[in-house]
């Protein structure tokens, strides 16, 4: 099942991306989290998928981190199809600082 993330940074910047995949697309699709340097925003890419490029104007894009990869403790934001994100920081899109949080969203889909 899907789900969707909030972002929130200090600079101001917000945003709520769709995760993961519905029943349907299970196995073979998987949204997640990525930065596009060139939009200077949060995306979301299938990371199923080779060569990971942003939807609105095709530059590569730098997946978010999988928390489960790590080795050390973090706390999570949200849990979808099989992969976890870390609610952070991250490095913001905008201001390139590591302030921007995740946190659950308020949309499950299937």
């Amino acid at each position: 099942m899907g789900a969707s993330v909030s972002a929130d940074c200090m600079c101001g910047y917000s945003d709520e991306l769709r995760i993961g995949a519905g029943a349907a697309d299970a196995g073979s699709v998987c949204y997640w989290p990525a930065v596009c340097s060139q939009c200077r925003k949060l995306v979301a890419v299938d990371r199923l998928a080779s060569g990971h490029q942003c939807p609105d104007c095709g530059a590569s894009v730098e997946l978010l981190g999988d928390a489960t990869v790590n080795d050390w403790v973090q706390d999570i934001a949200v849990e979808s199809s099989g992969h976890a994100l870390a609610a952070g920081p991250h490095a913001c899109p905008v201001c390139d600082r590591n302030r921007l949080l995740f946190s659950p969203g308020s949309l499950a889909w299937d």
